[in-house]
């Protein structure tokens, strides 16, 4: 259920400047600096990302993945939206936070990043995410 290659892969391209047509790929999650991720996250400028930080930078992606534009993630749409141990548990994780119909709406959508966040991303229960965070998240 983890988000993190995403959410790096967003942080890298935001951060790199700009680099010819034919440059390698963005870094790997692990070579990017873990301060750089949270600068980029933290809209508060307090040097952590809160739970309300990191659900904005989702909300974002919901828009990207909802192909159809139709407000709704499909199960191929949320599928799509995942990486890692996310990716093999899309049934079970869209059947249990998909309360209204047949498609995730975007506070559904939302509902499963905060359980992300609380139970995956914010190791130490504070409330934020910290660099040593992240970078436990990326080691995994």
């Amino acid at each position: 259920m983890y988000e993190w290659r995403t959410l790096a892969i967003f942080a890298v391209l935001a951060l790199a400047p700009p680099v010819a047509a034919q440059a390698p790929g963005p870094p790997a999650p692990e070579q990017v600096a873990p301060d750089q991720v949270i600068a980029y996250l933290d809209r508060n400028g307090d040097g952590k990302v809160d739970r309300n930080e990191y659900l904005h930078f989702q909300a974002s992606r919901f828009v990207q993945f909802d192909a159809n534009a139709d407000g709704g993630l499909s199960l191929t749409e949320f599928r799509e939206s995942l990486q890692g141990d996310g990716r093999r548990n899309t049934r079970r994780s869209f059947d249990a936070f998909n309360q209204r119909g047949r498609t995730l709406s975007r506070e559904e959508f939302l509902g499963y990043h905060a359980f992300v966040f609380n139970r995956f991303v914010d190791t130490n229960r504070d409330g934020v995410m910290s660099a040593d965070e992240w970078t436990r998240i990326v080691q995994r």
